[in-house]
């Protein structure tokens, strides 16, 4: 049998490579502390450095309180491996009582703690505090190493503070102090989270030409190819960054799977499908094992294009290669199957998480959910509810509802006009301890808004703000569309003054909805003014509110002005800088205004440039200016403009008809074969249209004709 002392030996060697466990590293304390004579310190703090090099740190801190209590007086290596140790338990402040302790016996701490101890004080946020301790070790004579200067400067990236990260960087280069991959990586890291990438890339090449402007040599890694490979696609610059993954290749260096994921979600997010397949594909070929987020990201593009059969295929692939699917994985493949109205699919595939492992979370219930309710399944949903508030939850999961999934079905049971079985389900929801969101609260009063039920959503956006949920733009955009429907603009614009003082920016949907309440009330200078407002706000109105604000200036006989606000949409800019083109629905509307205000030559004119710019007219500017052109006795114009709306293939209405025959019929034409045409287009007369020509024909002195007809 082998003797304590030669296992101890091997043990302590053990110790050294980390190839240890913690209830081996326990046993041997306890012998140790056991032994008689007492092995040497040095012994223990080998064992302790072991324990530090599988991240036992507690343990640690446990083992040198013991030493201390059986009279074992530590040194300075025992005082390095307890500082490393509370500081990676976030108990800095003792590390700094530690330091403190081996100053008091006569050590000089070395650079080793200091750099442990600010890279604590980094880890608790406490930046300004390790910037003082960096500050003091060199007043002490400590010099900072290269370690050092990148743990301060990554703390610095943390808070943001990148500019005194950047300035500590030049310093340490001016102070000789080379920087290595790591420092640069951690600075470039630092400058892409804050925006600087252009800065990043200057680096970059400063790493590739070198050398800096101090003479530093340091290539580019792997690790600095991927952050800022990561940043670009981020900002939507892939094709940079596929230069960047092409130059990385040409350097002799194998792309990882941070630097293929990071551009095929890149590629992905710009709709270049394509060549995020062949990334993929090449990813694979060179061996490179793609993890759960490159497949996630794929999943999620497939599903993006509705290509839901492939992404469940590949979900298939990605299990069968040993890569176990997520939560985030299953829940962009159920919402994908949701979008696709695939429901019991999604359902399906909610159960096999559960056969796989993956316990569903209540964001993959609450995707179902808003799937369920998106194709009117909100019985099935209501049943799921049911299920997880049950004591034994849901498919045997405890998974209880959280407020938004309340507000899901909330919203789901407004929209389907069910507003009091949502307003028990919101008692429910605040019954069960939860505070109603925003979301939860405006779906409610969308619901009765929409029912016409004013004075219980008034109520709602009371008790909503008493208990201090904040409506978002939404919430009051529906309140003030309420307020326009019930004719209250005053009421509406002083909403929106509200609005604005509580520090919610109004959306071009809040204005749009104003603007048309205001029509609607024949307020026009007072449309007109806020839509003058809302751009020197900075909210750019887009067609819509064109279209709204054109309308109510033609219902109100101002064609001409209505003609002038077009002009402005045409301009390149348009006022304020605004790009903004019409569309058929905004043409129609002038054409229509100016043919009520029998200016027929002008609609023309308008109908021709819609034309030219290769607007499709539709059935309402046909109309509009045929009938302007009936009225105005130009029947042969409205023969022309009519016949070229059948050909168009536009589908023909009463309207168009009846405006033809009266047309006609006013001036003593009849035409049967219009009468005809009418009939071989599936579209019957009715009696006015008969009546028309019978008038006709009485008039004429036709009887006979009349009464065959």
């Amino acid at each position: 049998m082998l003797s304590f002392q030669h296992r101890l030996h091997t043990f302590l060697q053990n110790c050294r490579s980390g190839k240890i466990t913690l209830n081996e590293a326990l046993d041997f304390f306890q012998l140790m502390m056991c032994s008689n004579p007492t092995p040497p310190l040095s012994s223990f703090n080998q064992l302790l450095s072991g324990l530090t090099k599988i991240k036992h740190y507690s343990q640690v801190i446990s083992l040198y309180n013991l030493m201390r209590l059986a009279g074992l007086v530590p040194n300075f290596f025992t005082f390095n491996t307890l500082i490393n140790c509370l500081c990676n338990v976030n108990r800095v402040n003792e590390g700094l009582a530690a330091m403190a302790g081996i100053m008091t016996r006569g050590y000089i701490p070395d650079i080793v703690i200091y750099s442990t101890l600010i890279k604590g004080l980094c880890m608790e946020h406490r930046i300004s505090e390790a910037t003082w301790l960096f500050m003091g070790m060199q007043k002490l004579g400590c010099r900072p190493d290269a370690i050092t200067y990148s743990t301060l400067i990554k703390g610095l990236c943390m808070e943001h503070r990148i500019s005194e990260a950047t300035w500590l960087f030049m310093r340490m280069q001016m102070l000789g102090c080379r920087p290595d991959a790591i420092t640069y990586g951690t600075l470039m890291k630092g400058l892409c989270q804050t925006g600087n990438i252009n800065i990043a890339l200057h680096l970059h090449q400063e790493m590739l030409h070198g050398p800096s402007r101090y003479g530093i040599k340091c290539k580019p890694t792997i690790i600095s190819y991927s952050i800022v490979i990561d940043a670009l696609c981020k900002d939507r610059r892939e094709d940079e960054a596929s230069e960047l993954f092409k130059e990385m290749k040409a350097q002799g260096m194998m792309p990882d799977v941070i630097s293929y994921t990071s551009l095929i979600h890149g590629f992905c997010r710009s709709g270049k499908l394509e060549k995020a397949e062949c990334l993929f594909n090449e990813m694979l070929d060179v061996g490179v094992r793609p993890d759960v987020t490159a497949f996630s990201v794929l999943i999620d593009m497939l599903c993006k294009e509705g290509k839901v059969i492939e992404a469940k295929e590949l979900l298939e692939v990605m299990i069968q290669r040993g890569c176990i699917p997520n939560i985030v994985t299953y829940t962009t493949l159920v919402k994908g199957l949701c979008m696709k109205r695939r429901i019991s699919e999604a359902t399906q595939l909610v159960m096999k998480m559960q056969k796989l492992g993956c316990m569903s979370d209540v964001v993959a219930y609450g995707t179902l959910m808003k799937g369920l309710c998106q194709t009117g399944n909100i019985k099935i949903a209501l049943e799921l509810h049911k299920k997880m508030l049950s004591d034994t939850g849901l498919y045997g999961i405890n998974c209880k509802p959280d407020a938004i999934s309340y507000s899901i079905i909330i919203e789901g049971l407004c929209k389907d006009g069910r507003e009091d079985e949502a307003r028990k389900l919101f008692k429910e929801m605040k019954a069960q301890g939860m505070m109603p969101d925003v979301i939860s609260y405006t779906s409610l009063i969308h619901g009765f808004c929409r029912s016409g039920k004013w004075e219980v959503a008034k109520c709602l956006f009371n008790e909503m703000v008493d208990t201090g949920v904040r409506p978002n733009v939404t919430t009051f955009s529906v309140l003030i569309d309420m307020l326009c429907k019930e004719g209250k603009v005053i009421e509406a614009k002083e909403l929106l003054e509200v609005m604005m003082q509580r520090g919610c920016i109004p959306d071009i949907v809040t204005y749009t909805t104003l603007v048309k309440g205001l029509c609607m009330k024949h307020k026009i200078s007072e449309a007109a003014q806020l839509f003058m407002k809302m751009q020197k706000l900075g909210c750019m109105p887009d067609v819509v509110t064109y279209g709204t604000l054109m309308k109510g200036l033609c219902q109100t006989g101002n064609s001409k002005f209505a003609l002038k606000l077009h002009k402005k949409m045409l301009n390149d800019t348009g006022p304020y800088g605004i790009n903004c083109k019409p569309n058929a629905i905004s043409y129609s509307i002038i054409i229509h205004g100016l043919c009520k205000d029998r200016l027929e030559d002008e609609a023309r004119e308008l109908f021709k440039e819609m034309k030219a710019l290769g607007v499709i007219p539709d059935v309402i500017s046909y109309t509009s200016l045929i009938h302007g052109f009936c009225r105005s006795g130009k029947l042969e114009d409205a023969k022309h403009l009519f016949n070229e709306m059948v050909d168009q293939g536009l589908q023909l209405d009463d309207v168009a008809y009846y405006i033809m025959v009266h047309g006609f019929c006013k001036e003593g034409q009849i035409d049967k074969a219009l009468f005809q045409k009418m009939e071989a287009n599936c579209c019957t007369p009715n009696i006015i249209a008969y009546n028309t020509f019978l008038h006709d024909f009485c008039k004429s002195n036709k009887s006979e004709e009349a009464f065959n007809f």
